[in-house]
């Protein structure tokens, strides 16, 4: 990672510019994405969620917003974007590793496990697995294979089924 970038806690402040780079990431299809449905109306956790900055702009970003599935507490991680100049320097690694970092340093009766959509070959690495197939159902249409789980309580897999709701 370059040394003039810096990772640091959203702050609201930052919202406008990271919406702006969303937007360029995933274009206007991101709104009917099921992940982006789940979210939708539900503030990201500031304090779970992060930027990377380059000499004052953000050129990175990973959220993490509170849901439930069914009755259990957890995180639906994303987006994680960064700027298509920036890539391949480490950042979204960096921003990962700092989202899950900060998730596992709350209460152990915070949250069960942190959820995404996203490729298993990028995200397996981090600890992610494969959500079993359609035990996390979602009100929208989703591609269950990518389905990912982060456990941050021990067989919270197992434990974890419903349908996800903001």
């Amino acid at each position: 990672m370059c040394n003039s970038i810096t990772i640091k806690n959203e702050t609201l402040s930052h919202a406008c510019d990271v919406e702006t780079l969303t937007e360029t990431i995933f274009g206007p299809g991101r709104f009917i994405r099921a992940a982006f449905k789940l979210r939708e109306g539900t503030e990201p956790d500031l304090n779970l969620s992060f930027v990377a900055e380059d000499e004052g702009n953000i050129i990175g970003t990973v959220r993490q917003t509170p849901i439930k599935i069914a009755n259990h507490q957890a995180l639906l991680l994303g987006p994680l974007g960064i700027c298509p100049n920036h890539r391949n320097l480490g950042i979204g690694n960096t921003l990962l590793q700092q989202a899950i970092k900060a998730a596992q340093a709350l209460p152990q009766n915070s949250y069960e496990l942190i959820l995404l959509v996203g490729d298993a070959s990028y995200y397996q690495p981090y600890g992610f697995k494969t959500a079993p197939y359609k035990n996390i159902i979602f009100p929208w249409p989703v591609d269950y294979n990518r389905v990912l789980a982060f456990e941050l309580k021990e067989g919270a897999l197992k434990r974890v089924s419903g349908i996800a709701h903001s």
